[in-house]
């Protein structure tokens, strides 16, 4: 918990209470919370992960997997970046049985989850893992700014270190930021394929084979419940916002003042819930501000890729306008962004060029144009813009802006 100012949330009446309490949603929370398993118990979040994968990527270690997670994360980074997917897969052939492989590795005031060396090949493998929290800024361009200064060109031979950049994000919330400073997002699919791929054969050995087998039964049930969590969280969000904001307040005390502050009368329930696992429940705090462009995206089939301020919204249906390959790269999407001067939003579609026809978009998407190649992203403007768009108007406002890119898209 930190210490911070905000002003102080409206107290909840004991009729909302009683809603909320009595809420089926919230006991679906709250059963999910109780009946994790030893592995979610013992919350394997980005430090914990960081550690699994550390020990996974390491190829002397004795999963007996030798480089082999090291290939699959670079192959599986290559079809997410059509631009570089050569570069990539030629990175995925080589050996790395002699990769240096290290954790929190620091780089000035910050610490890279995970850099990998490969000092044969010359190539750095610099891996930032994210899971449900959000990007601070500028911390993956200052990650690589200080790896390339600290791993500069030979001299000797004149050829630089190789460096590649990889988010892991498990939940998808940092992949256009992260394509922004030229990083591979990825999510943990890639991870149970692998694991999937090598279990029934028995490779996995030594000391860590139940390890690994219990990480993989993690790994399957966090991709298969994902998508319901947050739609649970959503709808507890949007039904019980007085509520979830008066638990709130908790997250800004000291751990004395916050155990001291516990409400009276029906409100201590709810504030010993906050207290006896307070990350969950300000997982539901935190997504206040974006519940309703959740809500309205699931009613439009819309994916949503949520920044630490804005939101991403984007029609599958428009991946016919991009290289199959180039999975990096979108032709037009929706940004949401919650305005700070009310529970209001700014709706923008977000394009090329101001005049978009069909053969501009197709002739985009053929010469491999992404969202990261350099000197690029000045192309991209805002076509269409509506301020002060409230929850209840947003789903109308969305559709509008789709019909409007279906049109320009032909």
């Amino acid at each position: 918990m930190k210490n911070t100012k905000h002003a102080s949330p409206a107290v909840p009446s004991a009729a909302q209470i009683k809603k909320f309490r009595e809420d089926p949603q919230v006991a679906e929370f709250r059963g999910g919370i109780t009946s994790r398993s030893l592995l979610e118990i013992t919350d394997p979040r980005e430090v914990r992960h960081a550690r699994i994968l550390h020990w996974l990527f390491n190829p002397l270690n004795e999963h007996e997997l030798g480089d082999g997670a090291i290939r699959a994360l670079l192959r599986a980074a290559a079809k997410a970046d059509g631009d570089r997917a050569g570069e990539l897969n030629r990175l995925a052939k080589l050996t790395w049985k002699e990769a240096v492989v290290c954790r929190e590795y620091r780089i000035g005031n910050r610490s890279c989850d995970l850099v990998i060396a490969n000092p044969k090949q010359r190539v750095i493998l610099a891996i930032e893992f994210k899971t449900g929290a959000k990007l601070s800024p500028k911390q993956l361009a200052d990650y690589e700014k200080g790896l390339k200064k600290e791993f500069p060109a030979d001299t000797r031979k004149g050829e630089p270190w190789q460096f590649v950049g990889v988010l892991l994000d498990s939940e998808s919330r940092n992949h256009v930021e992260a394509m922004e400073h030229g990083w591979i997002p990825l999510d943990l699919s890639w991870l149970v394929s692998f694991l999937s791929e090598h279990k029934p054969d028995g490779r996995l050995g030594g000391s860590g084979k139940q390890a690994l087998r219990d990480y993989l039964t993690y790994l399957e049930r966090h991709a298969r419940e994902h998508d319901q969590r947050e739609r649970l969280i959503t709808g507890i969000a949007m039904r019980h916002e007085t509520v979830v904001r008066w638990m709130g307040r908790l997250y800004d005390m000291d751990w004395n003042k916050c155990i001291r502050s516990v409400a009276s009368d029906g409100r201590r329930a709810i504030d010993a819930w906050y207290l006896s696992d307070w990350e969950h429940w300000q997982e539901v705090v935190d997504h206040l501000p974006f519940a309703p462009i959740y809500a309205a995206a699931h009613q439009l089939g819309l994916t949503v890729d949520e920044g630490r301020t804005t939101a991403c919204l984007y029609d599958p249906r428009w991946d016919a306008f991009k290289k199959s390959k180039d999975q990096g790269s979108w032709p037009v999407y929706l940004l949401v962004e919650p305005q700070k001067n009310g529970p209001a939003f700014r709706v923008r579609t977000i394009g090329w060029l101001e005049k978009m026809s069909t053969k501009s978009i197709k002739r985009l998407a053929d010469q491999d144009h992404g969202l990261t190649r350099d000197g690029l992203q000045k192309k991209w403007t805002a076509l269409e813009k509506t301020e002060d768009v409230t929850a209840a108007k947003l789903s109308n406002e969305l559709k509008t802006q789709m019909m409007s890119v279906d049109e320009r898209l032909g």
